[in-house]
């Protein structure tokens, strides 16, 4: 869309849509402009809630579902935080209505969209800390095209449901994309600066939504550095030279068909699960099978404690996934589909005169280990735009991660922040 349309569209509706955007205060909305003319809507956002006490099942089901089509087939490394994408698709569900909402109700295993509120706001509640000791930092934006006739209840509900805070501008210009650069590499601690700083919105989007995270914790007893050493790791295209990460333990290793499972513990009560599959298994038969769902979702599987020789791999890995492909294969359908889409939870439609719809959906994530402990970050962002034990003596077990393995990083309560496949530890 030209941006000529735009304003002749902006003249009538302009008001209305400065009015719908504001920093809440005091029951009334007040606007705030920024150092780039931004009108903005800040959400604040909540402390981790004791009183959450069991994670959210939609959540584990839609986990589950979604490995498959996005993690399968690859050769390269591939990561997503399913927590990070769960929070954006479900604040494309608040912008959606009819066909369109429905299809990713289903996706997030919810019967309304009232149960997507409750679930995306117990996960903010029981995932959000910035501490000393782990810190997992969630943040939800919307980018708004100025001048466009938006639902004041609708940003209202991205505000207090998701902690979405709200930004209104010229998209497209340099100072917004400058503002939105900022914005997300505050909100990521600049872990993925390189990407951020390359990031542009197409100039005919209407609005960007944006849902970010970022996760630190160091291991509970770290590596000793002096005992790292290099061996081969055999990878799909040939054999690695690697730096490893040693350490021998007692503990126990969980023994699923097919694969063996080490769990190592970051600090209050969140963990790192290592899943090596059998030598004659790939990790793509792995991410499909029914034992490897119970332990991604915490059910319980057999255990048996080994006198552990521990060799884990160190890396720095990162990618960036196009995620349209893989909710196409989950029948998300209509959101991408000029004419189907229907985003009347988001617009007027009748005052808008063209119909939106998702354009570009897409998911950038980078997760590192090292002596010290886990660092990982990720963002999602959605592109709309319109057309017109006692001790006894143990077995020694070997548990060297030395050809592809999958790995995941789950909280206290075990929802998972982060699912990754490791193909290549030196690819960064």
């Amino acid at each position: 869309m030209k941006k000529k349309t735009r304003k002749n569209i902006a003249g009538l509706v302009g008001l209305v849509a400065v009015l719908a955007i504001g920093v809440f205060l005091g029951g009334q909305y007040m606007k705030k402009n920024d150092s780039n003319g931004v009108v903005l809507a800040e959400a604040k956002y909540p402390k981790q809630s004791d009183s959450v006490t069991k994670p959210v099942k939609s959540y584990i089901d839609f986990v589950t579902k979604y490995n498959e089509a996005v993690l399968t087939g690859k050769k390269e490394n591939a990561l997503y935080s399913p927590m990070n994408v769960y929070l954006a698709l479900s604040m494309l569900a608040e912008s959606a209505s009819e066909q369109s909402q429905a299809e990713l109700l289903e996706l997030l295993a919810a019967e309304s969209i009232d149960e997507v509120r409750d679930n995306a706001k117990q996960l903010w509640q029981s995932n959000y800390q910035d501490g000393e000791e782990v810190v997992s930092i969630l943040a939800n934006s919307i980018w708004m095209q100025e001048g466009l006739p938006y639902k004041e209840e609708t940003i209202d509900i991205l505000k207090n449901d998701y902690y979405a805070s709200s930004f209104m501008g010229q998209l497209g210009d340099e100072k917004t994309t400058q503002h939105l650069r900022d914005w997300l590499n505050k909100n990521t601690k600049d872990l993925l600066k390189d990407n951020v700083n390359n990031f542009n919105l197409e100039d005919d989007t209407l609005v960007a939504l944006f849902s970010s995270i970022y996760y630190s914790s160091s291991w509970m007893e770290g590596f000793a550095k002096e005992l790292n050493e290099r061996h081969e790791f055999y990878a799909p295209d040939g054999v690695l030279d690697v730096e490893y990460m040693r350490d021998f333990s007692t503990d126990k290793i969980t023994l699923g068909q097919d694969f063996k499972a080490y769990s190592r513990e970051l600090k209050k009560g969140h963990k790192m699960t290592f899943v090596l599959p059998d030598k004659e298994k790939s990790v793509d038969e792995l991410l499909v099978s029914d034992d490897f769902n119970r332990l991604l979702s915490n059910q319980e599987l057999d255990q048996k404690s080994y006198r552990i020789d521990l060799s884990i791999p160190k890396f720095d890995i990162s990618n960036e996934l196009s995620l349209k492909e893989s909710l196409e294969k989950l029948n998300i359908q209509k959101i991408f589909d000029p004419i189907q889409a229907r985003l009347a939870g988001l617009f007027d439609l009748d005052n808008l005169n063209e119909n939106a719809y998702v354009s570009k959906i897409s998911h950038v994530a980078r997760n590192k280990i090292n002596e010290d402990g886990f660092e990982g970050a990720g963002y999602t962002s959605i592109g709309i735009t319109a057309t017109s034990m006692p001790e006894e003596e143990y077995e020694l077990l070997d548990f060297k991660l030395d050809r592809p393995f999958i790995y995941f990083v789950t909280n206290e309560l075990n929802e998972v922040l982060f699912v990754g496949v490791v193909n290549n530890p030196n690819q960064e």
